[in-house]
C-alpha cells in the first residue's frame, strides 16, 4: 500500500497534538490538584476554565471559581498557599482571561490579593483573590505543570 506524504502529514500532526493533551479529559481543578497541589475542601463554582498544551514541555491550566471566605481559608491551608499580598500581577491586567466580564476585577488592585510560587521547574502557581463583598470571593488560578 502506498501513502502520499501529503496525506500522512495531517495524521502525524493530529497524533502529535493529541499525545500532548494527556489530561484533556480531566477537569482542570482535578488536574490542578494532581500537578500543582491546588485543593478545595468542597468543590467551588467554576465560572471559567481554560487549558493549553506546550508541546513537549508541559501544560498551563487556568480556572476562575467563586467561593466563600470560609472556603478560601481552607483552600489556602490545603494548597499550602503562602501569604497573600495586595494587588494583581501587572501582566494580568491586559491578559485575556477567557471572558472580559470575568477579568474586569483584575484591572485594578482594589479588592485583590495575590500569591505566586514560581520555580524554574514546574509546578508554578499564580493566584489572585478578588473580594466581591460580603462573604463572596472570586479566585483566579493559573498553574503550569510538566508532563
Amino acid at each position: 500500500m502506498k501513502y502520499s506524504m501529503r496525506a500522512l502529514v495531517p495524521v502525524a500532526v493530529a497524533a502529535f497534538v493529541l499525545s500532548g493533551c494527556g489530561s484533556g479529559d480531566t477537569p482542570p481543578l482535578d488536574d490542578m490538584a494532581k500537578c500543582a497541589n491546588i485543593h478545595f475542601a468542597t468543590t467551588p463554582k467554576v465560572i471559567a476554565q481554560h487549558r493549553t498544551v506546550d508541546f513537549g514541555t508541559g501544560r498551563t491550566a487556568s480556572v476562575v471559581v467563586d467561593t466563600t471566605k470560609d472556603q478560601l481559608d481552607s483552600f489556602e491551608q490545603l494548597s499550602a498557599i503562602g501569604p497573600l499580598t495586595p494587588g494583581v500581577p501587572s501582566e494580568w491586567r491586559s491578559e485575556q482571561w477567557m471572558d472580559a466580564a470575568v477579568a474586569e476585577s483584575l484591572k485594578t488592585d482594589t479588592g485583590n490579593t495575590q500569591f505566586h510560587d514560581y520555580h524554574p521547574t514546574a509546578p508554578a502557581r499564580w493566584i489572585v483573590v478578588h473580594d466581591q463583598g460580603g462573604d463572596q470571593r472570586r479566585v483566579y488560578i493559573k498553574v503550569y505543570c510538566e508532563g
